[in-house]
């Protein structure tokens, strides 16, 4: 008998006035996604987010910080 265990982050949602730069991200284990803020904002945390596993764990998380987009409303 074979098993298969595969890893998914949570789904990983656009920042409010921003997006995610490849239209929709994945959210399967080695995934990486990149974000980007709509014109007249400024993007705060990080761009780039990676499904990564956490060490000695079979559990996965999104890397790096929580992203944002501030500007003018």
């Amino acid at each position: 008998m074979v098993s298969l265990l595969v890893l998914r982050c949570q789904g990983l949602l656009p920042p409010a006035n921003g997006k995610l730069e490849s239209g929709v991200c994945g959210n399967m284990f080695g995934r990486v996604c990149r974000l980007q803020c709509n014109k007249g904002y400024e993007l705060k945390g990080s761009v780039v987010r990676t499904c990564d596993r956490i060490s000695g764990t079979d559990q996965v998380h999104w890397t790096g910080n929580a992203t944002y987009c501030e500007g003018e409303e």
